[in-house]
């Protein structure tokens, strides 16, 4: 018995994290992406704003709210390199947090950290899950739970160009 137990438990602790979410991987192209999902560009003008607010310019597509979530997809030079799952601010409970966390720790592991950042003045909490190709970050906080998923090839990208100060 408690050999099944650890033989299952190191099947999940290296179950890779999603390439995307559902059909929608990194890397595809905004035209791409609406051949799986109904869209509309994020502008803040039409009521469309988006989530990631540390983003300057960003290309972003959102999926109309359904099941008590919001889809927010952000695309660098063209493809896709993160999703935002925003979840109904009714289900900003403890309850809610825990409940997605576990179910995040049996399909994935223990994550592989955890902290608390301030944004705009509010604590947020990170719990983050991280293969070779994506990182998976469960986010509690400013009234809103957050499940953020990323490349981290195309982020590396992203972020090697701000620092070289050209425009992203």
């Amino acid at each position: 018995m408690f050999a099944s137990w650890l033989l299952l438990a190191a099947l999940q602790a290296t179950t890779p994290l999603p390439t995307g979410y559902n059909d929608m991987k990194w890397g595809m192209t905004p035209r791409q992406l609406k051949k799986f999902t109904a869209v509309v560009p994020a502008d803040p003008k039409k009521g469309h704003a988006f989530a990631e607010h540390m983003e300057i310019n960003p290309e972003v597509y959102i999926s109309p709210a359904k099941d008590g979530r919001r889809l927010e997809y952000y695309f660098h030079k063209g493809k896709l390199y993160k999703v935002f799952i925003i979840y109904d601010r009714a289900l900003n409970s403890d309850s809610a947090y825990d409940e997605k966390l576990s179910q995040l720790r049996e399909q994935f592991g223990e994550p592989a950290r955890t902290y608390s950042q301030a944004y705009f003045g509010f604590e947020v909490k990170h719990t983050q899950w991280e293969d070779a190709a994506s990182v998976l970050d469960l986010r509690r906080g400013a009234g809103f739970l957050y499940e953020v998923r990323l490349s981290k090839a195309l982020a590396a990208d992203k972020q090697r160009l701000k620092e070289r100060g050209d425009s992203i």
